[in-house]
């Protein structure tokens, strides 16, 4: 029976698999500058973002908004963006971890592509360089067959 040649292949040739040792060592060469540009930019962003909190005054009353939702001014838009920056960089951060122990494939591969992102990037001009290696390395078969599935 022929099969089809335009089929994506399930698995990966042999000839073309690299040894757990070796992808080991090049998955860590990508997971430790990530993890470490994730932690820096988690204490920047968060240090500021306390910062910003504490030294910010509410400029409205809670009457003006439930009148307008609009005179809440920069202060609440100020406390959702201070909130998701760390948040993102938590999450680049423990997909670097799991990706260093080759624990999951997926909080990887997540992790990598919130690296990428430029708004959610820890540190943009040194994140988004080091996301695209991560994910080049994430989505190649011949290196996530050796991750454990969680």
């Amino acid at each position: 029976m022929n099969e089809n040649p335009f089929a994506p292949s399930s698995t990966v040739e042999p000839s073309k698999l690299v040894t757990f040792e070796l992808a080991r060592s090049r998955v860590r060469r990508v997971a430790f500058p990530m993890t470490l540009v994730a932690l820096v930019s988690l204490l920047v962003s968060a240090s500021v973002g306390m910062y910003a909190l504490v030294n910010s005054e509410p400029r409205f009353d809670a009457s003006e908004l439930l009148v307008s939702p609009e005179a809440s001014g920069g202060f609440v838009g100020g406390l959702i963006s201070t909130a998701s920056l760390p948040f993102a960089n938590l999450l680049v951060l423990l997909g670097g971890i799991s990706m260093f122990r080759m624990n999951s494939l997926t909080n990887s591969r997540v992790a990598a592509i919130i690296c990428c992102t430029p708004i959610c990037s820890p540190l943009i001009v040194i994140g988004i360089p080091i996301g695209l290696w991560a994910a080049l390395i994430l989505f190649s078969k011949q290196y996530s067959v050796h991750f454990r599935s969680r």
